[in-house]
């Protein structure tokens, strides 16, 4: 099953609300007559998938992103002439009963807003020879992927009507691996965009960063974590990714991974508060406008000991959706992009990126 999409023969038009593929509605589809399943590669590329043999015991949800973000800005450029591309792919596996169900989406954030560029989804039963295991990136009719020698993901190509977008993955940064099957990695990245992208998108080869994120996420009751990734150029990279535990007066927790020059660093625990709010309307819930960041100072000894980690973030441009609740608070999900600082070790950095949120 997948959905179209795009409406006219160019640059596809935004989808409202098409990131939410109820279970009721692949079921309902899967008695109707199938399309032909995406061919899949040979080879499973080893530059997404995590090194190990099979998924915990009682899995439901895999997700992978890979997320795009060009960039640096020009020094000294202002708020206002921000040009920051981001381009996030994703790729969940959600196993219900007895169904394999594959999600892919491809949204693309600039200048001028948001894009949602294509949703797709493929159901299968639930066997080693239906769809693969759920870390692996399943290619779809519109959504596929180039696997270079060696089993590495090359390119993520969206295709329609004689268009093309790509994303490639160039050398790897940094990784981070956790257990079970949890992987982030950057890479230096860059993204081909067509001739007719969106007004306020530029055309042809964008440099910039990548991120490589593997969540597993439990069951579909679980809720599926926020997640963040900017960059400040060669000078700083960041992955922060939200922990399960409840906030704790106001203040959220996530880990965090930190490039920063030719060093790496991994937190535990980085406190992130909500410092500004908006309404969203459309489900009847406030969303984050600005963030705050701060980690415990350097010397726990020493009162006037700066902290490791301070700065801010606030978003640029959103694209949000409602999903389907009784209410009367509905569920929310989107991007964020973003712009601001991050201080370490008293330097600081402005950022460019993106955020995933989630309310349930």
């Amino acid at each position: 099953m997948a959905t179209n999409p795009h409406a006219s023969p160019r640059w596809p038009t935004a989808l409202p609300g098409v990131v939410w593929l109820t279970v009721v509605l692949l079921v309902t589809a899967c008695g109707t007559e199938p399309e032909p399943e995406p061919s899949a590669p040979d080879t499973d590329p080893s530059a997404t998938d995590p090194q190990e043999a099979s998924p915990p015991e009682g899995q439901a949800i895999y997700e992978r992103s890979l997320v795009f973000v060009s960039g640096p800005q020009p020094q000294g450029a202002s708020a206002e002439a921000d040009s920051t591309v981001v381009i996030p792919w994703s790729f969940r596996s959600l196993t219900v009963e007895d169904l394999d169900i594959r999600e892919r989406g491809v949204w693309l954030g600039g200048v001028d807003g948001w894009e949602a560029l294509a949703m797709e989804a493929d159901t299968g039963q639930v066997s080693p020879a239906s769809l693969g295991p759920p870390w692996r990136i399943v290619p779809g009719r519109r959504v596929r992927i180039v696997v270079a020698p060696g089993d590495a993901l090359e390119a993520l190509i969206l295709r329609w009507d004689g268009s093309e977008l790509e994303a490639r993955p160039g050398a790897v940064l940094s990784e981070w691996t956790r257990s079970p099957r949890e992987a982030v990695r950057i890479h230096r990245g860059s993204a081909i965009l067509p001739s007719d992208a969106p007004s306020g998108v530029p055309s042809g080869i964008v440099e910039g960063f990548l991120a490589d994120l593997a969540l597993p996420l439990g069951s579909e009751t679980a809720p599926e974590a926020d997640w963040v990734f900017v960059h400040g150029g060669d000078d700083l990279q960041a992955v922060l990714v939200e922990r399960p535990d409840p906030a704790q007066e106001g203040v959220h927790a996530f880990r965090a991974w930190f490039r920063i020059g030719e060093e790496e660093v991994a937190w535990e625990e980085v406190g992130v508060r909500w410092n500004e709010v908006r309404a969203y309307e459309p489900a009847r819930r406030d969303v984050p406008a600005r963030w705050s960041l701060h980690l415990d100072a350097s010397d726990p000894d020493d009162e006037d000991a700066p902290p490791r980690l301070a700065g801010y973030l606030e978003a640029v441009s959103s694209h949000l959706t409602t999903g389907p609740g009784d209410g009367p608070l509905l569920p929310v999900q989107g991007f964020f992009r973003l712009r601001g600082e991050l201080v370490l070790g008293g330097d600081t950095t402005a950022v460019t990126g993106i955020a995933r949120h989630r309310q349930p």
